[in-house]
């Protein structure tokens, strides 16, 4: 439960008892949200327009994300919105 950061600038909150609803900055000073990842809703919206989803709308600690993403508008890191890969080696000495 808590925060996973993803490649492409997508990041997934799991509160408890709740749906993981992902975010993500639009690179126009927008936030998103979707439970779905298929349809992506302002983070001005709690219920999703287009989505089928069992809760209907979102968590009172998603609402606060949310809230908080529209109030100061914060703008991640540019290689956090790139998509990335990454590959781990051991070293020589490690074996």
């Amino acid at each position: 439960r808590g925060w996973v950061a993803e490649p492409g600038g997508v990041f997934t909150f799991c509160a408890p008892r709740c749906t993981p609803i992902s975010y993500k900055y639009t690179g126009r000073g927008v936030w998103v949200w979707s439970p779905d990842r298929i349809n992506w809703m302002a983070t001005t919206e709690v219920a999703p327009s287009g989505a089928r989803w069992r809760a209907q709308q979102l968590g009172e600690a998603d609402r606060q994300i949310c809230r908080f993403l529209e109030r100061h508008r914060p703008r991640p890191a540019a290689w956090r919105l790139e998509p990335t890969a990454a590959r781990l080696e051991l070293s020589d000495r490690a074996r």
